[in-house]
């Protein structure tokens, strides 16, 4: 049986939203706990407006991956 409420700790659908801090956070740990080595990202969901995702989108280009592919870099994953 699958867990798919989107905030639980233990869900297979894990939904991060928040800052990009608080984002960044959540993602480090979710990968440090799955060992994932992709994501799927999704920004723009239900009747989110379009102008919305895309300010996420730009966020997370901006503040979110770089600091993520510098990790992964270390790590010596490319």
């Amino acid at each position: 049986m699958h867990k798919t409420t989107p905030y639980d700790e233990d869900s297979w659908q894990r939904l991060i939203t928040g800052s990009p801090r608080s984002a960044l956070e959540k993602l480090q740990e979710m990968l440090r706990v799955t060992g994932a080595n992709y994501l799927l990202c999704i920004f723009s969901f239900g009747s989110l407006a379009p102008q919305a995702a895309l300010r996420s989108l730009d966020l997370f280009s901006k503040e979110v991956q770089p600091k993520l592919r510098a990790q992964s870099t270390d790590r010596g994953f490319s």
